[in-house]
């Protein structure tokens, strides 16, 4: 991994680290960088993904806009306290830094029930780098 992915990956850690995505369950957040080469296409879509995870064919993959991904942990409702204002506010700087150093940027939700969720976009070098991580959905 080079310098600047290492540095990426770094502050995506950073800004992630005890953010719980919440769904039916809880589940934390996991950066993660993948070279252009490794993940074996120039573009990430549903069946690149799919190849790459080596996910069985008929694996379920919907497309959600990233900011439908988002949305749940970055509005601050009027009734939550101060813990969940602060997550709130964590979630949205996130965003907003995956936003400002990642171009094309995707969702994608991979299963049935408990689905992996990755928000990818692509560095200024043509790798992939994002956020995953799990919900929970009946």
């Amino acid at each position: 991994m080079n310098t600047r992915a290492q540095t990426l990956i770094q502050q995506l850690t950073d800004l992630s680290i005890g953010l719980l995505y919440m769904s039916e369950s809880d589940f934390p957040l996991e950066p993660f960088v993948w070279t252009q080469e490794n993940f074996g296409d120039s573009e990430a879509t549903p069946e690149s993904l799919a190849r790459f995870l080596k996910e069985p064919e008929n694996t379920p993959i919907e497309s959600p806009s990233p900011e439908a991904v988002w949305e749940p942990m970055t509005i601050e409702e009027e009734w939550f306290g101060e813990e969940e204002k602060e997550a709130a506010r964590r979630f949205q700087a996130l965003e907003a830094f995956i936003n400002e150093n990642l171009t094309d940027l995707k969702a994608f939700k991979v299963g049935e029930v408990e689905k992996a969720v990755y928000i990818i976009g692509k560095t200024p070098e043509g790798d992939f780098a994002g956020i995953k991580t799990t919900v929970i959905e009946t």
